[in-house]
């Protein structure tokens, strides 16, 4: 989606909010005006007396005659609000309830663009870089342990079975007890063990929080940014804004100097705004990882991480 097309769509959808709250408020009207004929008056009266007050300031009319109508309007509010409440209506039931009080679904204020949509491109910016991607696929409920030997790996001491039981119980806590302070995870180990599988189902636990995340694969999104650098921004800040950003396939991108300095960008930032990030990767050697990415982005990569060892052998070629 490119930037103009961002832009039509959050416009489109603030219009749709905005439509929504008249929608509705025109509706609690009908309702409203059904129960309490005497409401229907009194918002007459406030149009009437709107328009002379209108007319008094256009004519320069005398400040008692514009108190006078004031004070008119000041009462009809009273009672009209008293009927409301003696009717167990809540006071503002009459009202259009925006999205966003501040701009009353107009994206502006008097001071400028208004914070909501910020906050709006940066969930379709998010919502459509997760679409491409299967998280309703995968889940702690469909993860088995059936697929990992049982037999002691001599390389570990431990069985594929009993390390992946132990990997599988700590990912369900991180998804239970995850908060925005949460501690970074790196999920390593070879192809086809499910690293992706255990971090696409935190994500959907995480998800079912309403917390905002976001799943991108490290060849993609890389690839991606590069072939539009004009979106590259747009795609950056949404990454750095997610309270859980998974960064899956680490190490299968093709790496050059953008690669590096806009991973190290967002691996950095990330950790200076305490955000947590999931990675994961095939790169089980740490003197791989710093050939491949820097020392610079190794350490602040192994340092800041909870480290997640997976066993077993590629569940894609098990019959």
């Amino acid at each position: 989606m490119t930037k103009e097309e961002l832009r039509r769509k959050v416009q489109l959808e603030l219009s749709r909010r905005r439509q929504r709250a008249i929608t509705l408020a025109e509706d609690n009207k009908a309702i409203a005006y059904h129960k309490i004929p005497r409401l229907l008056v009194l918002d007459n009266l406030s149009i009437d007396i709107g328009i002379q007050l209108a007319r008094l300031g256009a004519a320069g009319g005398h400040l008692e005659e514009r108190e006078e109508q004031k004070r008119l309007l000041d009462e009809v509010a009273k009672e009209r609000r008293a009927l409301l409440v003696e009717a167990n209506f809540a006071p503002d039931f009459l009202e259009p309830r925006y999205t966003c009080p501040n701009c009353k679904d107009f994206g502006r204020t008097p001071q400028g663009i208004c914070s909501c949509v910020t906050l709006l491109t940066q969930k379709l910016r998010r919502d459509e870089i997760n679409a491409r991607f299967p998280l309703s696929m995968c889940s702690f409920e469909n993860f088995s342990l059936l697929h990992y030997k049982e037999e002691i790996d001599p390389a570990f001491g431990i069985s594929a079975r009993e390390q992946m039981t132990e990997v599988l119980e700590r990912c369900k806590r991180y998804a239970a007890e995850f908060r925005k302070s949460s501690p970074n995870l790196y999920l390593f180990g070879e192809t086809g063990i499910g690293k992706t599988h255990l971090a696409l189902s935190i994500a959907s636990e995480v998800l079912k929080k309403q917390f905002n995340v976001v799943y991108v694969s490290s060849q993609n999104i890389f690839f991606a940014m590069q072939q539009d650098r004009a979106e590259a921004a747009n795609i950056i800040e949404t990454l750095l804004a997610a309270d859980l950003l998974i960064l899956d396939d680490l190490g299968t991108e093709l790496v050059n100097a953008y690669v590096i300095s806009t991973l190290y960008n967002i691996v950095d930032t990330r950790m200076g705004r305490k955000r947590p990030t999931i990675y994961t990767t095939n790169i089980i050697d740490e003197a791989l990882l710093t050939a491949r990415y820097t020392e610079k982005i190794s350490s602040r990569l192994l340092g800041s991480c909870e480290m997640y060892r997976l066993l077993g052998d590629d569940i894609r070629l098990q019959a």
